[in-house]
């Protein structure tokens, strides 16, 4: 028996009273949450409210068959469908991938057959050229053999005429000689070929090969509401494997068209400064503070809001990531699905951003641009031979040629200093290619204005686009700095150009961007 001040626990499944021996337990205290015999009723728990001990079991059986109904009948049948589910989706999962991976494997065998085709075109083209070459200079040399054989022949005739022909015969044997043809037959015009490989063949590749497109989790949905339509893919890659079986894959060539044409415009909400293209004929727009991805039809798509001002945007060639800097903070930010981060910072404001084909990000600043990594780290930057004689001054835009990797740099007039408005082709290693100041143009009596360069961008055959926002016009120009013509002129400013996978160019004139097409395959 417990001892005073101590209070005796019942083990459990003990159904006798420790406080009194052999009586069983047969209430429940409320009072004290304890079991009592029919003695403690008298003495431990007088006065208490005591419930009979089978209520208070049938309310727990009660509760108890409640807890095994909604287990078996609703959570263990849900666990279970949800089991079969994601073993579904599972199987699905790795049909679809199997299907896209053999898809992917069957295209690029395709890829290679065409390729040891062209091979071997190439080299049976090589093989009939040195045929071709080697008879002609066959028979040139069998010409040579011949009038060889002939001027051996008349030096042996002349010298027997000399030892033992008379003066008459002499004579009459003159003209025979002099007449005799001492030129020799002429060298064949032999076929010339030549093979330039490209030096930058990677982006062709990819565009031949094609690209995985992911379905981002965005706009609130979640992994469950992902669908995956291994149908519809696969019928389109087998639809274009089948063409590419029937039809032999031609070299690309494009050309101008003789008038530019209108694919249609959108109106925006104000004037755009910066534009960058998408794959999907869509556009970001950059304003004061505020990023937008818009549709052709001018929906937006996405927005971001900064609290400093944006100077400049750029697309990443691999990531599709849209960078961003600011000159407010001097921060270099990339802007993924969920929101924009700071990447680093530069020393000096950054005026203006590429991001270039190997993923780096080249940076504007004044007097210099640099190459970084994607973590901030100097990679090079433009020289300066002397004070003020940087080769760079005052970047307002840069773009990279996705074929050469030069990089063009739009330099604008500045109030303070005396810097010509012009844009600069450099060289991937930042060497000087060629400066283009407007100095060839033929604009229209009415329209000519001063050159003023605000964008610039390469085309697909690394021709320079440039915006010319005095004269309201893009101007199309040689990847060696020749003015080739007027793309397109409009009634308001030229703020920004940029130019999609499908050879469509946007252009943003005041607050309206119109889609162009000025160049066809």
């Amino acid at each position: 028996m417990a001892t005073a001040g101590q209070t005796a626990a019942r083990k459990k499944g003990q159904i006798t009273c420790m406080y009194h021996t052999g009586n069983n337990l047969e209430f429940v205290c409320e009072n004290c949450s304890e079991l009592a015999c029919m003695k403690c009723v008298a003495t431990r728990h007088r006065a208490h409210a005591l419930t009979e001990l089978g209520d208070i079991v049938n309310q727990k059986k009660s509760k108890m068959v409640k807890f095994i109904d909604e287990l078996e009948n609703n959570k263990l049948q849900n666990i279970t469908e949800k089991i079969g589910a994601i073993e579904q989706q599972i199987e699905n999962t790795s049909e679809y991938f199997d299907k896209l991976g053999t898809t992917v494997q069957e295209h690029g065998e395709e890829l290679k057959q065409e390729i040891d085709g062209m091979i071997a075109e190439s080299v049976s083209h090589c093989q009939k050229r040195r045929e071709d070459n080697i008879r002609l200079l066959t028979d040139y040399k069998q010409c040579l053999k011949d009038s060889h054989k002939g001027l051996d022949k008349e030096i042996h005739e002349c010298k027997t005429q000399l030892q033992e022909a008379s003066d008459i015969e002499l004579y009459d044997a003159e003209h025979v000689f002099e007449s005799f043809p001492l030129e020799l037959p002429d060298y064949p015009n032999l076929n010339t070929t030549s093979f330039e490989p490209p030096s930058h063949y990677r982006c062709y590749l990819e565009q031949a090969l094609g690209t995985l497109v992911t379905n981002d989790r965005s706009d609130g949905q979640t992994e469950s509401t992902v669908q995956l339509q291994p149908s519809t893919q696969a019928s389109t890659s087998e639809r274009s494997m089948s063409k590419a079986r029937t039809t032999r894959r031609s070299v690309v060539k494009y050309k101008l068209l003789p008038q530019t044409v209108t694919l249609g415009k959108l109106y925006t909400k104000r004037i755009g400064n910066r534009i960058c293209p998408v794959d999907n004929d869509e556009i970001w727009i950059s304003y004061w503070d505020v990023l937008e991805l818009l549709n052709k039809k001018g929906t937006v798509r996405r927005q971001f809001k900064f609290t400093v001002r944006i100077t400049d945007i750029s697309i990443s060639p691999r990531t599709r990531n849209i960078w961003v800097c600011s000159d407010a903070d001097s921060s270099i930010m990339e802007c993924t699905q969920w929101a924009p981060s700071v990447s680093f910072y530069c020393n000096s404001k950054p005026l203006c951003l590429c991001v270039t084909i190997e993923n780096h990000i080249l940076v504007g600043m004044s007097e210099k641009v640099v190459r970084f990594s994607q973590h901030g780290k100097p990679l090079m930057s433009t020289k300066t031979s002397k004070p003020r004689q940087s080769l760079v001054r005052l970047p307002q835009k840069i773009a990279e040629c996705r074929l050469t990797q030069n990089v063009a740099v739009v330099e604008r007039q500045s109030h303070e200093e005396n810097i010509e408005m012009q844009v600069i082709v450099i060289d991937k290693n930042f060497e000087e290619l060629f400066r283009f100041k407007g100095d060839m143009l033929e604009y229209q009596p009415e329209s000519k204005a001063e050159f003023d360069p605000w964008d610039v961008t390469f085309d697909n055959v690394g021709n320079l686009l440039i915006a010319d926002c005095n004269n309201h016009s893009v101007l199309l120009v040689s990847s060696v700095g020749e003015f080739i013509r007027t793309v397109f002129t409009d009634e308001r400013n030229t703020q920004a150009i940029c130019l999609n996978k499908n050879h469509v160019l946007w252009a943003v004139f005041g607050d309206v961007v119109k889609r162009l097409q000025y160049l066809s395959a």
